[in-house]
């Protein structure tokens, strides 16, 4: 950026802070007011069914911003999508005009744009291929083992984890039991331990283990 630029990006840029379980947008469209920046927190990108069914899309971190907006203000796209904060967040709202006006007039920030939403676009891409070619127990496994800390235990709720998987919460807890059944898990109220990670690791399989962390970022 220019001086010039620099100045009117800084005037006119917004920092809106959010409580955990906010929904900053439950429908993107090409009235959407601008591109939003995470500066602080995480929010989670993703799609909803009629019947309330949810699939988890992305998982954008601290001073990540949200491509498919960006997408919808910069090309006139509509995507119905939700964006919602997991933690307490700082959003920077970049107005619509002034990204537009930048985008248009400066060919570097063009550029450099777009490379960030293709790279976006290319992890839902993948997350959507693990979907169509992987059962929901292989990935399942995955959500366990990336989201497990040092200690093995996983801190969530059947409701959560059915939400990234696309399914329903019904299914998650029966095959939840299953991997406790077969000595894999152990399951406590609103927590999961794992108790053999190296057969969990076998049900995820080699080709979620390379796409973990698209939807369980370390922020």
């Amino acid at each position: 950026l220019n001086g010039i630029e620099r100045e009117e990006l800084i005037a006119s840029a917004v920092l809106q802070e959010y409580k955990a379980g906010a929904l900053i947008h439950n429908c993107t469209d090409a009235n959407s007011p601008g591109v939003q920046i995470v500066k602080r927190g995480r929010a989670r990108v993703y799609i909803s069914s009629p019947d309330g069914k949810q699939l988890t899309l992305q998982r954008i971190g601290d001073n990540q911003l949200f491509a498919i907006g960006v997408s919808c203000v910069l090309n006139n796209k509509i995507f119905d999508v939700n964006l919602e904060t997991e933690t307490n967040c700082e959003v920077l709202l970049i107005p619509r005009g002034v990204c537009k006006k930048l985008f248009d007039s400066n060919e570097r920030v063009r550029t450099s744009t777009m490379e960030i939403v293709a790279s976006r676009f290319a992890h839902t891409m993948r997350i959507l291929e693990a979907i169509a070619f992987t059962s929901t127990r292989n990935r399942l496994a995955n959500v366990l083992i990336e989201q497990c800390d040092g200690l093995g235990m996983v801190k969530a709720t059947h409701a959560g984890i059915a939400a990234d998987l696309g399914t329903t919460r019904e299914v998650v807890t029966r095959i939840l039991h299953q991997f406790q059944e077969d000595g894999l898990v152990t399951l406590r109220q609103r927590e999961i331990h794992i108790t053999d990670k190296d057969s969990l690791l076998g049900v995820r399989g080699e080709y979620l283990g390379y796409i973990g962390d698209l939807l369980y970022p370390k922020v």
